[in-house]
Parts: C-alpha cells; structure tokens; sequence
C-alpha cells in the first residue's frame, strides 16, 4: 500500500525536506513505518526497525523526524487527515435531502475509510498509542470532521424550511418539490441541485 504524501510535506510532525531525495527519503519512512504498524502493531515498532525496512540508515530517519513519538504523531495527523478527505469528498460529492442522508453519508464515508486500513487505524487509536500528544491530534481531527456535518446541518436547518415530520426540505411553503443540496459550505461550494 503506497502512502500519499499529502500531509507529510506540511504536518508539525515532521522535518519538512527540501530536495526531492528528501521527499523519496520521506516517503519511505512513511511507508515502511505504516507497514510495520499494520504488521507488528507499536509493540515492534522502533527507529532501528523502520529503517530497516525503509532501507535507509536511521540517521536519515532522524533528519525528518525527532524521535519515534514524533514519527508516529505525523503518522496519525495524516490517517486523520484521510478520515477528513473522506468526508469531505463524500458530502460534497453527493447530494442529501435530509439529515438522516447527511448522517449515513458522512459514517459512510468514516467507516469506508477506516475498514479500508483497519490494523492501520486500529493500531493508531489504540490505548497504546494514546499518550497526551496523540490525543490532541485525534481529538483536533474529531472537531474539524464534526465541523463539517455540523457546518452541513446547520445550513440545512437555516437555509430550509425544514419539515421534521417529512424529513424534506420544501422549496415551497406548499411543499410541493423538496431541495437538494451538494458542495462543501466550509469551502464556499454549497450549492442546491436538481431535485
């Protein structure tokens, strides 16, 4: 499984490279330390072992990241960072009619995501894992996910006439056709489509 180097290059977990050996380097650490996590859980996870399989000397591990901590820390950052990418790609892709649509399609995506590197993720929420640093970063991860469904039900609810008994959203005060809504209101693209 190849890692995106999507957070890596940015995250507050790393020593960010400067050259393109740097980001190769980088990917391989990444790499082999996930493997190494879905493999052996934290338990047989050490520098010495991950730059054993990224193939590198453990030095270079060390001029990215400051420690193991650290290494696992960015690692978390960027599977939460899945999570979100997930959710936010799953509701502005699709459109809802209602709350209940909203909800299944944001567990959806969230547990989509999870199942699809489950002894990744498990490993990374485990109570093994979960020292005060890693707590901060899941519990950050958790509010910028749940900002998205709260940012999407509160639209809903402001910009609807919203009928609880019907779980639609009438464009007419008749009720006579329901809205649909599709986009991203944190990013500006929310936007009503065909019914």
């Amino acid at each position: 499984m190849a890692t995106v180097m999507s957070t890596f290059e940015t995250s507050p977990h790393v020593l960010r490279p400067q050259q393109q050996r740097s980001r190769v380097a980088l990917a391989k650490i990444v790499t082999a330390a996930e493997r190494l996590l879905r493999t052996k859980g934290i338990d047989g996870f050490s520098m010495a072992e991950v730059a054993e399989a990224a193939g590198l000397p453990v030095g270079n591990i060390y001029r990215r990241f400051r420690g193991k901590d650290e290494l696992l820390q960015a690692i978390k950052y960027d599977v939460t960072a899945r999570i979100e990418d997930a959710v936010a790609e799953r509701l502005s892709l699709d459109a809802f009619k209602d709350i209940a649509d909203l909800i299944r399609r944001f567990a959806g995506a969230t547990c989509d995501t999870f199942a699809a590197d489950e002894k990744l993720y498990r490993t990374l929420f485990s109570a093994q894992t979960a020292d005060s640093a890693m707590h901060r970063i899941g519990a950050s991860g958790r509010l910028r996910i749940f900002s998205r469904i709260d940012a999407f039900s509160a639209f809903l609810f402001e910009a609807s006439n919203w009928t609880a008994s019907t779980g639609t959203f009438p464009m007419h005060s008749d009720g006579s056709s329901s809205r649909n809504f599709q986009g991203d209101p944190l990013d500006g693209n929310w936007k009503e489509s065909g019914s």
